[in-house]
């Protein structure tokens, strides 16, 4: 029997986020950070580079479980879940490897296909709709169309207990449903 706790990590696009056992993706769809590069990247190389990163990370992390989400654009989330023990430690330095490998084989190619591939803005106004209606059946407040601003304060209330986290995770895979777009929150 293995001892310590399971940690997932779920990395998207330009962030991470690590939690006990269940993790939650909230990608940010139309962010792209630092200066547009001239470079075109096919979704060949998309994939190639995504290819790279998981492959780095079971390399590095014994034991690891990797999987992989696509949306409907081929947009990619990667979900690792390993035991790392109690320690601290042990718990900063998955977190750090898996980041380590995101830089060197997919940020920056994520970057670029990010860039040219953002979300329609109908797709985004209808995936914020649902997200929207299925929060508000969960007695979260928030707009009929939440903003950005408004999901980032709704994820706050999941930090300080007022927002139920199988609130968000049901609303998210309603979003998959419905549109296609898994771990969409923003």
């Amino acid at each position: 029997m293995r001892q310590g706790k399971r940690f997932a990590l779920s990395a998207l696009a330009g962030g991470l986020a690590v939690g006990a056992v269940v993790a939650l993706a909230v990608p940010l769809t139309l962010a792209g950070s630092g200066e547009t590069g001239d470079e075109w990247v096919s979704d060949e190389e998309y994939r190639s580079a995504a290819d790279r990163y998981v492959a780095c990370v079971e390399e590095a992390i014994p034991g690891v479980e990797a999987s992989v989400t696509e949306d409907v654009r081929g947009k990619r989330t990667f979900n690792f879940v390993a035991y790392v023990g109690h320690d601290k430690e042990a718990q900063d330095d998955f977190a750090s490897t898996i980041m380590d490998c995101e830089q060197e084989h997919f940020r920056e190619v994520d970057l670029e296909w990010t860039r040219a591939n953002t979300l329609d803005p109908e797709l985004l106004q209808s995936a914020r709709e649902v997200l929207g209606n299925c929060l508000r059946e969960h007695d979260v407040d928030v707009p009929e169309v939440p903003t950005q601003a408004d999901l980032g304060a709704v994820l706050e209330g999941v930090k300080d207990g007022s927002v139920s986290i199988s609130a968000i995770e049901e609303c998210t895979e309603e979003v998959e449903q419905e549109l296609g777009l898994p771990n969409f929150f923003g």
